[in-house]
């Protein structure tokens, strides 16, 4: 079983201006914590270079490229994209873009609906719904309580989509990490890792999960606000002086 965590966010995210651990830090961490398998997935910036792929392969990781897209003001997490065709996503990020995508070279990446029902304006709600067939796997967040789950109803249009559930931390501090991650059987190179959910092999992925502790959500729920005042700031600059 490979210990995977496919959503986490480093400093290096410049739309995240709170975020004290850098890349190599995470890799570090995540290396003591056991994990086979990451992704620095930053907002609409991509993070991924050979220096890094090469120090996560010493520490025994294997790390995918991957981004949180900004995509009509929703998040949506994109796997295993090139510079190339991410350049083409950032300039015009649609979901038709996304689609024409994922017609040209879908096999080749995984697209999953990050936190689609959590309070907050950037969610997918019902664009989930809406673009479902778009999706390769709908993420379970880390973020959740025993009285409190958002990831409920995500849970069920997963179960009503034969889709399968992605378990991530979306780690914008460390002590985020290693409550809720996915354990998947295959071997450990990209293309297998795509393949598992591609092809929607449901008995290769296991979502591994308990609920956040709770002396622990005031210190995030607080990064949250300051992270999603400082990323509104450099959206409105983006928008502004692009």
């Amino acid at each position: 079983m490979l210990k995977t965590d496919l959503h986490i966010h480093t400093k290096e995210d410049l739309f995240d201006g709170f975020i004290s651990h850098s890349a190599k830090d995470l890799i570090k961490f995540a290396a003591k914590k056991k994990f086979d398998v990451l992704s620095v997935t930053n907002h609409d910036g991509l993070f991924y270079n050979s220096d890094l792929v090469g120090y996560a392969k010493k520490k025994g990781i294997l790390l995918i490229p991957g981004v949180e897209f900004t995509i009509e003001g929703k998040h949506v997490l994109v796997h295993n994209i090139d510079k190339k065709n991410f350049d083409k996503i950032i300039k015009k990020p649609t979901f038709d873009s996304l689609v024409s995508l994922k017609e040209k070279i879908g096999d080749q990446i995984l697209i999953t609906a990050p936190h689609p029902f959590f309070p907050g304006g950037n969610t997918l709600g019902n664009r989930l719904v809406e673009n479902i067939k778009l999706f390769d796997a709908i993420e379970y967040s880390h973020f959740y309580f025993n009285m409190i789950n958002f990831n409920k109803k995500a849970s069920c249009v997963a179960a009503r989509n034969k889709i399968p559930l992605l378990g991530t931390s979306d780690a914008h501090t460390l002590m985020q990490m290693d409550y809720t991650f996915t354990n998947l059987d295959c071997d450990k190179n990209i293309d297998s890792i795509i393949g598992v959910f591609k092809k929607n092999k449901l008995d290769k992925i296991k979502l591994i999960t308990r609920p956040f502790p709770k002396h622990k959500i005031a210190l995030v729920l607080g990064r949250m606000v300051l992270d999603d005042g400082f990323r509104m700031i450099r959206n409105i600059q983006r928008n502004v002086y692009k």
